[in-house]
Order: C-alpha cells, then sequence, then structure tokens
C-alpha cells in the first residue's frame, strides 16, 4: 500500500461511521506539495504510528480520538518561510470540518492542531500528548533521527548556510535547554534520553 493509499484508509478509520469524515483529497493535496521533504503525508502516518504504539503501551490513558483527527491537520498548512503555520492550519482544520462535526468537537481539534507550535509549553492533557507524539522524531534512532535532519534541512534550501546553522542551532539549543522534552510519562520514558543525545550531535555538526 502507497503512503497516500496508507493515508486515506486511516482517514476512514478515524471516524464511525467513515462517512461523516469530509473528503481527504484536500489534505493530501497540502501534503503532496512539492517543498516538503519531511512534513508530508509519511509523517502524519508516522506520528499515527506514534499514537498506536502509545495506546497499546498505556491503555489506561485513553486518549481523546480527537488527537488523531487533529494530527491529520496539525502541518496541513506548511511554508518555511511563515510563523503562523498551526494557525493556519486550525483555520483550514474548521472550514474543511465545520459540515461535519459540531463546533465544539471542531474546536477541541483546533486546540490541539495550535499546541503543536511549540511555543509554549502545552498545559492539558490532551495537548501534551499531542506535542509529544509530533516529537517524537528527536529521540528515535540515530539514522532516522538523521534522515529527519537532512529532510529540514531541504525544506530550508532557500536559507544560506551559515543563517540555517545559526538558526537551526538554536532551535535544538531551545529544546535542550528545556528540563524535558517530554510530558507524558511512555514518552519521557521511550525518547527523552535518546532525544537529548540526538540533539547533542546535531548541534556539533552545525558547529563544526
Amino acid at each position: 500500500m502507497s503512503v497516500e493509499e496508507e493515508f486515506r484508509s486511516r482517514w476512514q478509520a478515524c471516524r464511525h461511521p467513515p462517512d461523516t469524515m469530509p473528503d481527504v483529497e484536500p489534505l493530501l493535496a497540502r501534503y503532496r506539495e512539492a517543498h516538503r521533504h519531511y512534513h508530508n503525508a509519511a509523517h502524519i502516518l508516522d506520528c499515527l504510528d506514534q499514537l498506536a504504539l502509545y495506546q497499546t503501551a498505556a491503555p489506561d490513558a485513553a486518549p481523546s480520538p480527537d488527537i488523531a483527527v487533529s494530527l491529520f491537520y496539525h502541518d496541513v498548512i506548511y511554508d518555511p518561510r511563515a510563523v503562523d503555520n498551526e494557525e493556519q492550519s486550525a483555520q483550514f482544520a474548521w472550514r474543511h470540518l465545520a459540515p461535519h462535526l459540531p463546533p465544539e468537537q471542531i474546536e477541541a481539534i483546533t486546540r490541539l492542531v495550535r499546541a503543536t507550535d511549540h511555543r509554549h509549553p502545552p498545559v492539558q492533557a490532551d495537548e501534551q500528548l499531542i506535542v509529544d507524539v509530533d516529537l517524537s522524531i528527536l529521540g528515535r534512532d540515530a539514522a532516522t533521527f538523521d534522515a529527519y535532519d537532512r529532510a529540514i534541512r531541504a525544506e530550508y534550501a532557500h536559507v544560506p548556510a551559515d543563517a540555517y546553522r545559526a538558526g537551526r542551532s538554536q532551535v535544538l539549543q531551545h529544546f535542550l535547554s528545556r528540563p524535558h522534552l517530554y510530558y507524558t510519562p511512555w514518552f519521557l520514558e521511550q525518547y527523552e534520553a535518546t532525544a537529548r543525545v540526538n540533539l547533542q550531535q546535531a548541534l556539533q555538526r552545525l558547529r563544526a
């Protein structure tokens, strides 16, 4: 099954009955944009896999089903030159879902999308979970992290090397300066230590 076929299948599985979900094609059209080397449909599927791993490992946590829907939207608008991608993604989600879901549910979904801007510490438990899922890539094995790191550079190909090194170093140092990268106990145990090693090594490469 191709990435897009899997994306469609997972989208339909988000809601029961499936016909309550709007057409998935407008999302896929966004995620196949040529400038997306990391923030694409494969990233969304990876996030959904991480959520499924969490649900298996911590079944008593019972995360909101809206988290899965929010993951589909959290990067639907992605412009490396913009600073409001999450806000724009939340607005896209609202427009796309408005004919299909009640307003209070859409409000919950868009709140979760906005939480993935990583600018402010997530407060509510569902916000903490979606942020941890989104950042799980930082704590993966070295080869997976390095592929992610190269893909981010490709998305910022328009930025000169010196400026990229400075900006990217600032982002990575910001993460490292936090008392912890993950909020939910499972993600903290699973990825925290490896994430810090990966970030330190990425910083060293940038400074070399």
